[in-house]
């Protein structure tokens, strides 16, 4: 999330060989991997087949939810809007039956991401004012103020990236500038 994806791959590469080499079956490093991959623009399907396949012979819920949240941003970087809301929508559906809060999250913005593809801008208003509603918390970036700005609701987009680069700011996250520079778009 810091950005550092080359300190990031390394450490989930050793802690998959280190879950290899003792034989622990679970998909955790496979779905850091799959972020990283996302991140760094390469395909991520290698890691996500195995955090499926994993869910397949476990049933867990997490790595469930969150194989569809990564396929879900796989399938928009690929412009499959249509597969991409599937599988945001499926995936949404398992999170809040089950009460995975922050996937919900990620979620509602990934979705709110999708709307924007189709374009959607007050759908994906409505994904992001409810993942705003759930939480103010970092992992929400701003897709509420590409939203607002893709449906020219440009003071409630300048609210939006004023408050998401007070937040980026705080962490030093490496955004930052991004976020200004759709700050200044709304002036």
């Amino acid at each position: 999330d810091m950005g550092d994806l080359a300190a990031a791959r390394s450490l989930a590469d050793h802690g998959l060989a280190t879950a290899r080499s003792n034989n622990w079956n679970n998909p955790r490093f496979h779905a850091l991997l799959a972020r990283i991959d996302q991140a760094e623009g390469r395909d991520p399907a290698p890691h996500l087949a195995e955090i499926r396949a994993w869910t397949a012979r476990t049933g867990d819920m997490q790595h469930i939810i969150e194989a569809h949240l990564l396929a879900a941003r796989q399938m928009l970087a690929r412009g499959d809007s249509q597969a991409a809301l599937g599988e945001a929508e499926t995936g949404l559906s398992h999170a809040a039956a089950c009460g995975y809060g922050l996937l919900r999250i990620e979620l509602l913005v990934a979705l709110a991401r999708i709307r924007l593809a189709w374009p959607d801008a007050p759908k994906a208003i409505q994904a992001a004012r409810e993942a705003l509603d759930l939480a103010a918390h970092p992992d929400c970036a701003y897709a509420w103020g590409e939203a607002y700005f893709a449906n020219h609701e440009l003071e409630l987009a300048r609210r939006a990236f004023t408050r998401a680069l007070e937040v980026r700011r705080r962490i030093e996250h490496p955004g930052t500038a991004e976020t200004e520079r759709w700050l200044a778009r709304t002036v």
